[in-house]
């Protein structure tokens, strides 16, 4: 593999499908066999009633990155954050995703996404979900360095049942 890959990909052809047992109990490929991670098509990302980060609001699931889903802040909740940050002209959108490099939870701007250099929050937890980190988050200071907020937060968002 070059160099510039440093280990992150892998050919298709060097991918193993999944076996399954047949009633012999030998194993034979099953092609078609997928598995799909199960959690939640929405996270909300929570902060203090007076703080005017423009990253909190709902955000959906869009993929999987570093086999952790990633998350897209709604266009409602964008232009909500940048209303309540009394904030002129073109609406940012931010993406909430797991940086493999760092090992943290982050929240860039949208065209940002797998850039680590340029991070808006962070949460340096390796949890699988975004809600699930222990850690505290913390917020840039817009000057290289961060500031912990405790009052920022990620929550899982269940759909309410069908009646």
């Amino acid at each position: 593999m070059p160099p510039w890959h440093g280990g992150a990909a892998l050919l298709r052809g060097a991918r193993v499908n999944w076996e399954v047992a047949d009633p012999s109990g030998q194993f034979r490929e099953a092609n078609g066999m997928v598995v799909e991670i199960d959690c939640p098509d929405q996270a909300q990302v929570w902060a203090r009633r007076e703080a005017s980060h423009p990253f909190v609001g709902v955000y959906e699931r869009c993929g999987l990155l570093a086999s952790r889903p990633y998350f897209l802040q709604t266009r409602a909740s964008a232009k909500e954050a940048r209303k309540k940050g009394r904030m002129d002209g073109d609406v940012p959108r931010y993406v909430l995703w797991y940086g493999e490099d760092n090992e943290q939870w982050v929240i860039t701007e949208e065209f940002r996404l797998m850039d680590e250099l340029v991070v808006d929050a962070r949460c340096k937890d390796s949890a699988w979900m975004p809600w699930q980190a222990a850690t505290t988050w913390e917020v840039s200071d817009g000057d290289r360095g961060f500031v912990s907020d405790i009052y920022v937060r990620v929550e899982e968002m269940i759909p309410a049942p069908e009646m």
